[in-house]
C-alpha cells in the first residue's frame, strides 16, 4: 500500500507540473522521460524487470516496482485451470509496454527469463492478439503480500483465457511465467 501511495504522489506531482508548465507533449512521452531518469538510478538489487533488444527507446530499461506501477494499470478476472478458483490479475498490458518502449517492426518474439532461469519465447503476434498481462497483483494484493510459498512475483505473466477460449490451454500454460525478471525482444 505504501508503494502504491508513493507512486501516486510521484505521478500526480510529475504530471501536474508538466501540464501546468504548458508542456503539450503526449503523456506517454512524459512518462517515458520519467522512466528513463529512474531506470538509470535503480540499484541492481531493487530491479524487478529489465527490457532490452528490439525496442527503439530506452534500451535497456530497468524498473523497480514503484516505477513499474506508474504504467497504465489493467485487470482481468478468470477461472484458473489449475485450481478452479476465480482469480483477478492486475498489472501492465504486455503489448502496451512494448509499444511505449518503441517496439521495432522487425521484432518477432519476446524471450522471457525468470529469476529461477526458466525461459520461454512468446510470439509478438500473440502479444498483439491476446490479453497478456505483466501482473504484479493477484486478487488485489501485491505478490509480496502473500506467504513465500504463494508468492509468484513481483511480476508474473497472466493470460485472459476466459476472454479467448480459442487459446489451447495445454500449449499456452507454459507462458504463464512466475518471477519474470527480464524480457529480450528479438
Amino acid at each position: 500500500m505504501r508503494n502504491h501511495l508513493y507512486c501516486s504522489i510521484i505521478f500526480v506531482f510529475f504530471f501536474s507540473g508538466s501540464l501546468t508548465a504548458g508542456n503539450l507533449t503526449h503523456p506517454d512521452d512524459q512518462l517515458l522521460e520519467h522512466i528513463a531518469a529512474r531506470s538509470e538510478t535503480i540499484e541492481a538489487e531493487k530491479r524487478v524487470l529489465t527490457l532490452k533488444g528490439k525496442i527503439n527507446r530506452l534500451n535497456p530499461v530497468h524498473f523497480d516496482l514503484p516505477t513499474f506501477m506508474l504504467l497504465s494499470e489493467h485487470s482481468f478476472t478468470y477461472k484458473s485451470h489449475w485450481t478452479g478458483d476465480i482469480k483477478t490479475y492486475t498489472g501492465v498490458s504486455f503489448i502496451h509496454l512494448l509499444n511505449l518502449l518503441g517496439l521495432d517492426e522487425s521484432a518477432t518474439h519476446a524471450e522471457i527469463i525468470a529469476s529461477n532461469n526458466y525461459k520461454i519465447s512468446i510470439k509478438i503476434s500473440d502479444l498483439k492478439k491476446y490479453d497478456y498481462l505483466l501482473a504484479y497483483k493477484l486478487n488485489h494484493k501485491l505478490y509480496s503480500e502473500y506467504a513465500p510459498k504463494e508468492d509468484k512475483g513481483p511480476i508474473s505473466i497472466a493470460i485472459n483465457f476466459d476472454k479467448h477460449p480459442e487459446i489451447d490451454w495445454e500449449i499456452y500454460k507454459h507462458q504463464l511465467v512466475w518471477f519474470v525478471e527480464a524480457i529480450i525482444v528479438k
